[in-house]
């Protein structure tokens, strides 16, 4: 048979002569496949980065142990990254958990579901540890890529500086509970300062013996007018008549206001009487007119001396009072001095422990601004991209 070759003129002339075949078939498999790509793509998934770098701090004997072992750094903290204490942690931090009423099952649920999200790369021969989170929701990764960089960081920093921070916390805890003890005993000090009226157990001692003193020698005071008192109106009631030198025994000052007045007047008439007798005698009108005078004046003298002891009697009851108050305030002095001493030294104590708490304080303060800190956040998660960006038009 004979054969005929085929040539791109035969071939042109017949695409030319079905070009509306062609044309459609081509644009129908575009729209199915299209179709059959939109029908089956993927849902949009979100890629959210930061990074964070690790700088160990060690010490020459640190150095020196990790120079003998194997391990490398880097994929521990990776580890450490996606442990189930630092994704529980985020799981928290993202509201995912209830810290005080999830049940163990939950919290295991919850890091089960936000673990496989977190995934960890190293940038090359760096430091730098890379954290991707992908999802379809785009502020979900971003806020799940920054919490995990923060909570990363803070979980470094606590488990370096555990001792330390230990250590800050029971010294504050001590700070505050000496400060309360030391404000418990000024205020008791206070308060025992403030009713029995004791600063100092020498000045009060020294004030009480002086008013114990000049209470008992105003009793005795007391005791002499009454027993002056006494004695005339014994001499009084014995003789019938009333005794001159006997009423001059009696202080004025002690025998009230109104004796004296009278005795004031028993004295200007004796002076007057001294006077008659200069140029009279006893017998003489005048001088037994004053001496009737005296008689009626050192009569009234008298009933005032009456009326005066019980007065002075019952000063002599609150001055009794006063004594026996004073003496027992003394005799309570050397148990009021043990419990003075007591208080004033325990506030001494409180304050020389808070002064050495506070200066341990101090102290704790510095070497916590010393603490390390290994890992830092040098980027933070960027609005995420898409990884599934293709569109149906183009796989069409």
């Amino acid at each position: 048979m004979p054969q005929y070759d085929v040539t791109l003129r035969d071939y042109w002339r017949i695409l030319r002569k079905r070009k509306v075949i062609v044309i459609f078939s081509t644009f129908l498999l575009g729209v199915l496949s299209s179709v059959a790509a939109w029908y089956n793509q993927p849902d949009p998934e979100y890629r959210a980065v930061a990074k964070v770098q690790y700088e160990k701090k060690r010490s020459p004997e640190e150095a020196y142990i990790a120079a003998l072992s194997e391990g490398d750094d880097l994929e521990t903290q990776q580890a450490v990254i996606t442990s189930y204490p630092v994704v529980e942690r985020i799981s928290q931090e993202l509201g995912e958990i209830d810290t005080t009423t999830a049940t163990e099952a939950q919290r295991t649920q919850a890091i089960l579901r936000l673990r496989p999200l977190i995934q960890t790369s190293v940038d090359g021969v760096t430091n730098i540890i890379t954290l991707s989170i992908t999802h379809k929701d785009s502020a979900f990764a971003r806020r799940v890529a920054l919490k995990t960089a923060v909570v990363y960081r803070d979980h470094a920093y606590t488990a370096r500086n555990a001792q330390i921070l230990q250590t800050q916390k029971f010294i504050k805890t001590q700070r505050d509970t000496i400060t309360r003890r030391l404000r418990r005993a000024q205020d008791r000090l206070k308060s025992f300062q403030e009713e029995t009226q004791i600063i100092s157990v020498s000045a009060a001692t020294n004030s009480i013996l002086r008013q114990l003193g000049a209470a008992r020698d105003g009793l005795d005071r007391f005791q002499v007018v009454i027993s002056s008192i006494d004695r005339l109106l014994e001499i009084n009631r014995q003789n019938g008549a009333i005794d001159e030198t006997a009423l001059a025994t009696i202080p004025p000052e002690e025998a009230g206001r109104a004796y004296g007045g009278l005795n004031n007047q028993l004295q200007a008439m004796n002076q007057e009487r001294n006077r008659l007798l200069i140029n009279y005698t006893e017998l003489h009108p005048a001088v037994r007119d004053l001496d009737n005078r005296k008689g009626v004046i050192m009569t009234q003298m008298l009933a005032t001396l009456k009326l005066q002891r019980g007065i002075i009697t019952k000063r002599m009851q609150t001055q009794t009072q006063l004594v026996n108050d004073l003496e027992v305030e003394f005799q309570r002095l050397p148990e009021l001095s043990i419990e003075l001493d007591g208080l004033v030294r325990d506030v001494g104590i409180q304050s020389i422990l808070l002064e050495n708490i506070e200066e341990e304080y101090q102290s704790s303060q510095i070497l916590g601004a010393e603490q390390v800190h290994e890992v830092s956040i040098l980027q933070k998660p960027l609005p995420p991209r898409h990884i599934n960006a293709s569109t149906p038009t183009t796989l069409g």
